[in-house]
């Protein structure tokens, strides 16, 4: 089965991504915005949004599936899921 994430990993990964929108916030708001920096962070905070998003939607589909013994009817298909939201 797929590995899911924990709540901590969660959280962490959220403020990484706050993080990472809040120097974008910070450089525009400078005097001499830095566009050039601003614009790569924020496409790091786009990829970083992406992966958070296909997180959230592993561990719900995990949680809810759970209790699918590994090899039942089913646990193929969830797994072909998780795989296609991860990628």
């Amino acid at each position: 089965m797929t590995h899911s994430p924990s709540q901590k990993e969660l959280l962490a990964h959220l403020a990484r991504l706050e993080g990472q929108l809040r120097a974008v916030r910070v450089a525009l708001e400078s005097h001499d915005p830095d566009c050039q920096k601003a614009s790569t962070t924020l496409a790091a905070a786009s990829r970083s949004f992406a992966s958070l998003r296909a997180s959230f939607v592993t561990c719900m589909l995990t949680s809810k599936f759970l209790h699918i013994p590994k090899g039942a009817k089913g646990t193929s298909e969830l797994e072909s899921v998780l795989r296609v939201i991860k990628s």
